[in-house]
């Protein structure tokens, strides 16, 4: 009765192995994280092409319980309308603290209130990830959203692409 069972787990394992290879080439992969992005458009038969907007937000991970937002240099100075560098970095923290920036992009827009209010109350993690960001290129700010049917919070942190 064991052996079968055993010849159904190996064929499983086999199957499982098998369907992981079958994904995209990871060389062919950009190191940028994933955006929900729009395509280039353009005039063909002009021979022009011009670069759809770029999205602010990237959506890192999300389920039934959470969210994970990340955003890079150019999508905070693209939120807030300032340029991120060391002589705002207080200017740009108490721009994320208003919820028009945050419900101005799609992906947050339903938790613009929740990540405003993290941004005020955990002003410390907000500091922090943008000067994380400054110092380092791979460097983004990650927004956490816990979305339980028990509670709705968001957190501040700094997501380094590990």
């Amino acid at each position: 009765m064991r052996r079968p069972a055993l010849a159904v787990v190996i064929a499983l394992f086999g199957i499982t192995l098998t369907a992981c290879g079958t994904g995209p080439d990871p060389a062919a992969e950009s190191s940028s994280p994933a955006v929900t992005g729009q395509a280039a458009t353009g005039d063909a038969e002009a021979g022009t092409t011009e670069a759809a907007p770029r999205e602010k937000v990237a959506l890192a991970f999300e389920n039934d319980y959470k969210s994970v937002f990340t955003v890079d240099r150019a999508g905070i100075d693209a939120l807030t309308g300032l340029t991120l560098d060391d002589d705002n970095l207080a200017e740009v923290a108490q721009a994320l603290r208003d919820e028009a920036v945050w419900a101005d992009d799609d992906l947050t827009a339903d938790y613009a209130g929740l990540i405003a209010d993290a941004a005020g109350r955990e002003s410390g993690s907000v500091t922090d990830a943008l000067l994380a960001v400054l110092r380092d290129p791979s460097a983004r700010m990650r927004v956490y959203i816990a979305h339980t049917p028990n509670v709705t919070i968001a957190h501040i942190g700094i997501d380094h692409g590990d």
